[in-house]
């Protein structure tokens, strides 16, 4: 089937507040300013989920005005998800994308909660950026999942603060540190950093954490072949960065 189907729709906020582009990571997409009143659209083919984009593999920022238009779709079901700063994210699912058509999906965004502070190790230093790249929260049941923004020195590499925007309130979230990488489904070194998190709407909670990997356990192996002993000691974790 031909790649010509289209979603297109206008994005709004429920309370009539202006639209922000979220940063989604410390090395932002090159998508925009920050600063922008606009938001970011992600959709995903059902049928061909990208572990190393775990929102949607298909980007799209909206206009000033909220409107938003996605062409060159290949038949089938998708996910869209729409980001703005201080909004809960919109998730819909098994939307029928059909050939030489338009999907029409506009969106109303509702207002979330925040949660905002300081990250540092167990013995007070600030831990690098490639470490502590990403941070998230993840709801108890893993349905929800909203991205948030590091602060970070672009001099010394190092990571001092944290902001997850758009928190649905009465969620019971967790927030996750993980480490630059390629595939964030399968991060080494994913740090719990807080768990029970709940906030209510409009609500900008203060909380610090604490970046502490997990010590490295170590395997030792020994087999016998051809009436020698062979001796191999597996390490959990990396003993150094490439």
């Amino acid at each position: 089937a031909k790649a010509n189907g289209r979603i297109q729709g206008k994005v709004t906020t429920a309370d009539g507040g202006s639209l922000g582009l979220p940063k989604l990571t410390s090395e932002q997409d090159n998508l925009g300013d920050v600063d922008m009143q606009i938001a970011l659209v992600f959709l995903q083919d059902q049928s061909r989920i990208n572990p190393k984009e775990p929102l949607g593999d298909i980007k799209s920022l909206t206009g000033t005005d909220g409107s938003y238009s996605i062409s060159g779709l290949a038949p089938g079901k998708y996910t869209l998800r729409v980001l703005s700063r201080n909004y809960i994210m919109y998730l819909k699912k098994n939307l029928v994308i059909s050939a030489n058509s338009a999907y029409i999906q506009d969106v109303s965004l509702v207002k979330g909660g925040a949660v905002a502070g300081s990250i540092t190790g167990a013995d007070g230093t600030s831990p690098s950026i490639d470490d502590a790249n990403t941070v998230l929260a993840i709801s108890s049941d893993y349905t929800k999942m909203v991205l948030g923004e590091i602060t970070w020195d672009e001099d010394t590499k190092l990571v001092s603060a944290y902001r997850i925007d758009g928190l649905e309130p009465g969620v019971s979230y967790s927030i996750i540190l993980l480490p630059k990488t390629d595939n964030m489904s399968s991060a080494d070194n994913i740090i719990v950093a807080a768990s029970n998190l709940v906030v209510s709407a409009g609500q900008e909670k203060v909380l610090d954490i604490a970046y502490t990997p997990s010590t490295p356990s170590f395997m030792m192996v020994v087999a016998k072949q051809d009436g020698k002993f062979n001796l191999k000691i597996v390490s959990t974790q990396p003993l150094r960065k490439e």
